[in-house]
């Protein structure tokens, strides 16, 4: 007989109450426009303030929990890290979508790609800072930036270079 897996949302994250396994919970996001769940400001520094808002969304999703090879699989782990950054690059792509004309990409190329580059290096490092931290020791990133699964600066680099230059 096959397993049934039960998955308790708990403050943004789904704890499966079998394995007290973790993964993020981006279910609540379905059938919702994630342009209607931000707040993009318009002011003088319309770039400066995405890129804050981003990388503030991802330090906030980058819990320890979620990396924490102890109790999570290695799939899990990379899921987890995948759904995260999927779901900032789709907050992203909104964002940019609701700056005026003269504020976005085409205007601007070098400094969407450095938001990008930036909102795909963060994880690595918020994840580096987590673990070698006395309380996070558990936290430990098995996704590892030149390891299996993980990829290279330079890959990560090219991928956001070309995204953007496809959203012009």
């Amino acid at each position: 007989m096959a397993q049934i897996e039960r998955w308790m949302p708990w403050c943004g994250i789904l704890v499966n109450t079998d394995t007290l396994e973790t993964r993020v919970d981006v279910h609540r996001y379905h059938g919702t426009n994630i342009a209607d769940t931000l707040t993009a400001e318009l002011g003088t520094h319309p770039g400066a303030a995405l890129q804050e808002k981003l990388l503030f969304f991802l330090k906030m999703k980058l819990h320890p929990l979620l990396y924490d090879a102890d109790i999570n699989t290695t799939h899990s782990v990379g899921l987890n890290m995948y759904q995260i950054v999927r779901l900032c690059a789709t907050k992203y792509v909104c964002h940019v979508k609701m700056l005026p004309p003269n504020r976005r990409i085409a205007a601007n190329v070098g400094f969407f790609s450095r938001v990008a580059l930036a909102v795909v290096n963060y994880p690595y490092k918020r994840i580096d800072v987590l673990a070698s931290q006395a309380q996070f020791r558990t936290a430990r990133f098995t996704l590892s930036k030149h390891g299996t699964g993980g990829t290279r600066p330079d890959a990560r680099r090219s991928t956001c270079l070309n995204h953007s230059r496809r959203m012009q």
